[in-house]
């Protein structure tokens, strides 16, 4: 099975879907899939030994693992069947368990307002010459008010900001693709920008006046954002989170949580916070941030006790 899967991956999928979607499904397949069952026979493998595969990683992944696992034996399966190189499709027999089954989803940790603020505190610290104390500060203020994801504000120009009607234009991420071209070792990665993803990932974010003064403060500092990469913004995340006591072990993305779930709390819509997080729909962003509607819930009930 290995070989025919890793024939079809390199072959057929390579070239059908992005860079960073195919470096997701060959690290999925090497880790998931060939340990267990790469040994097989391809017209010897059973519905049973496919599902007894996506049960067990049911108890250990999240159900996010779990599907793409599934996805490239549905693939890879039917392609060996319209080929005549297998009789019967083991999957046509295969099923994914229920959500409530799998590993439970990793505890979405947020900011509190207050933390917020210790954070935007630092980031407008500075030594006694002047020097800002962390100098890429402004950075995760400017996340926390506008939801970015990293590979976004990374791959931001000074273009794509208009000061005046106080708005900046989403187009681009920065991603990291491993290199495959013709002699260069696939272990290592190279940074790119590239077009987001989906065109709902297309959009332009209102900007309040914490996320322009941000931007003011980097302008002094330099005249392009894109220069970290997601690891150093990680470890600037992980340095202004020690420094403000905030003892939470929170990554860059859960900035992007805390202002959905801040501005969830403040009364916006969830249907333009879907458009400002660029979720491909309101059910989306309503899964996520579920937690964060029990407020508006409770507000509900108050104004019709009142009724």
């Amino acid at each position: 099975l290995s070989t025919y899967i890793e024939r079809w991956l390199y072959t057929f999928k390579a070239a059908a879907v992005e860079n960073t979607s195919f470096d997701r499904l060959e690290s999925v397949y090497y880790t998931h899939i060939k340990p267990t069952l790469g040994g097989f026979q391809l017209g010897n493998i059973k519905a049973v030994d496919i599902q007894t595969l996506l049960n067990q990683k049911s108890t250990e992944y999240s159900y996010t693992i779990v599907k793409m696992i599934r996805q490239i034996l549905s693939e890879v399966f039917q392609h060996a069947y319209t080929e005549g190189d297998i009789l019967k499709n083991p999957m046509a027999n295969v099923i994914m368990a229920k959500r409530s089954k799998f590993k439970p989803e990793r505890k979405m940790l947020i900011l509190e307002d207050a933390e917020v603020k210790r954070l935007e505190e630092a980031a407008r610290e500075k030594y006694g010459t002047g020097r800002p104390l962390f100098v890429h500060g402004n950075l995760i203020v400017f996340m926390l008010h506008t939801g970015l994801r990293c590979g976004e504000l990374l791959a931001l120009e000074w273009s794509d900001i208009d000061f005046e009607s106080k708005t900046v234009s989403i187009n681009k991420n920065l991603a990291k693709i491993k290199n495959r071209d013709t002699g260069k070792d696939t272990s290592k990665s190279t940074l790119q920008v590239k077009g987001t993803k989906t065109s709902s990932s297309n959009r332009i974010i209102p900007l309040n006046s914490k996320a322009i003064n941000a931007l003011r403060e980097l302008q002094m500092i330099y005249r392009q954002c894109g220069i970290l990469t997601n690891n150093r913004m990680h470890n600037l995340l992980e340095r202004m989170l020690k420094h403000t006591g905030i003892d939470k072990p929170l990554t860059i993305h859960q900035l992007r949580h805390t202002f959905a779930s801040r501005a969830l709390n403040a009364g916006v819509s969830i249907s333009v916070v879907s458009k400002w997080m660029g979720h491909a729909s309101i059910s989306t962003t309503y899964n996520i941030y579920i937690h964060a509607m029990e407020q508006e819930r409770l507000t509900a009930l108050d104004v019709l006790e009142a009724m």
